[in-house]
């Protein structure tokens, strides 16, 4: 549990620095533009804007109808494109709660992603603990927010239901 914590901890000092630095390569300005010799006189330019590069890593928000959370995002490509994430997340049925430490990555496009991981922690109320595996889709819309749907399915006997998560997310 404490090697969880001191990479959360990692995790969070990270995002901040990264957030607070104004030299950071990551943070381009929003209205940059290149200057690109055209194609009939290449002494002529014209001036291109560039899409902004997204952030290296932030904090996000999420809950659903049955579940809360906060974790990092961790961006492995320039845009949207592929990042990690890793988050505490509570669960919460009729006679079972769920504390779990999803590993999650999302691959896809700008918008639209796969979502594939793992748990590195599930805690149960009932005190049975089992590894899982999520697979699921998010829709990203913007910076800020986004759309998760994923289901968490145990890999240990004894076998429980697996969850269903919707949740929406909101990214600082």
């Amino acid at each position: 549990m404490i090697k969880i914590l001191v990479a959360l901890l990692v995790s969070a000092v990270v995002c901040f620095a990264d957030n607070w630095s104004s030299n950071s390569e990551w943070n381009a300005p929003k209205d940059s533009v290149q200057t690109v010799p055209t194609e009939k006189d290449s002494s002529k330019t014209s001036a291109v804007k560039e899409e902004p590069k997204w952030g290296k890593s932030g904090f996000f928000l999420h809950g659903g109808l049955l579940d809360i959370g906060l974790g990092t995002k961790i961006h492995l490509s320039d845009q949207n494109g592929v990042y990690l994430t890793a988050d505490l997340r509570w669960q919460g049925f009729i006679y079972t709660q769920y504390i779990r430490i999803p590993l999650l990555v999302y691959m896809g496009g700008n918008n639209g992603h796969f979502v594939i991981g793992t748990t590195l922690l599930n805690a149960r109320s009932e005190g049975d603990a089992t590894l899982e595996v999520a697979l699921g889709f998010n829709v990203d819309f913007g910076r800020h927010c986004g759309i998760d749907i994923l289901v968490f399915s145990p890999l240990d006997y004894p076998i429980y239901d697996p969850s269903v998560i919707l949740d929406f997310r909101y990214v600082f």
